[in-house]
């Protein structure tokens, strides 16, 4: 069995990238859906996911979505 991978996480920067995630979902609870610019919105997620996925590359799982919950 291969050992995971223990890379040390810095506290201050992974609360920092908590506070920004959790910013942006309070922004989507307030944005009227009616007049959003879908285009804008799919730009701003997929680029906090990326910056993530990138910053936390050595610690998350290369399968990480497999441990999500189903589509069902």
């Amino acid at each position: 069995m291969k050992k995971p991978n223990k890379q040390k996480i810095d506290t201050n920067e992974l609360m920092k990238d908590t506070d920004k995630l959790l910013n942006f979902i309070n922004s989507l609870e307030k944005i009227n859906l009616e007049t959003v610019n879908i285009k804008e919105l799919e730009k701003e997620i997929t680029s906090l996911e990326s910056n993530l996925k990138e910053k936390y590359k050595n610690v998350l799982p290369k399968n990480y979505k497999d441990d999500l919950d189903t589509e069902e």
